[in-house]
């Protein structure tokens, strides 16, 4: 910006990126209506839009420049792993994570399972299942995330469950 003859100090400044902190900044001077975006310190965006003092006969146009400066990474994610023991036993209580990267977008994790009982954590990254009643059966436990731009990553682990032991 300084080698385009502009003083940063005259601007406000934020991150337009999604996932934050990506290297990307967003410049806005409302008075004069200019807007930059740079990437790592280089403009490579330069907008012009109708001054605050003149933005009355196009104020929706423009209204939101926050929007007009966004940087969304469209992209599927990666679920890096699901851990499930590989056995059980038949009424135990089994504890299931998943990884994936915290990317700043909001994800909507969704747990299934051909078999047992999800007894908590649905909507979050680890559950608790009830293997009730499954003695002899192997089961999968899948995880489906989707990123609000209708990206989906998934993941599953499978299950073997004996038969309690006899007292």
């Amino acid at each position: 910006m300084k080698a385009l003859g502009f003083d940063k100090r005259h601007f406000k400044s934020f991150d337009p990126s999604l996932p934050r902190n990506t290297g990307y900044r967003a410049f806005v001077d409302e008075k004069s209506g200019l807007l930059f975006k740079t990437l790592r310190g280089e403009v490579f965006e330069i907008y012009y839009v109708a001054p605050k003092a003149e933005e009355n006969g196009c104020s929706n146009y423009f209204g939101n420049t926050r929007e007009l400066l966004q940087v969304v990474f469209e992209h599927v994610f990666m679920i890096s792993s699901v851990s499930c023991p590989p056995t059980t036993v038949d009424g135990e209580r089994v504890s299931i994570a998943a990884e994936y990267p915290l990317t700043g977008q909001h994800l909507v994790p969704t747990w299934y399972t051909t078999g047992g009982r999800i007894v908590a954590g649905q909507w979050t990254r680890k559950i608790l299942l009830d293997t009730t009643g499954l003695a002899g059966k192997v089961f999968t436990v899948t995880i489906e995330v989707e990123d609000g731009s209708h990206h989906t990553a998934g993941g599953s682990c499978s299950i073997a469950v004996s038969a309690a032991p006899k007292n």
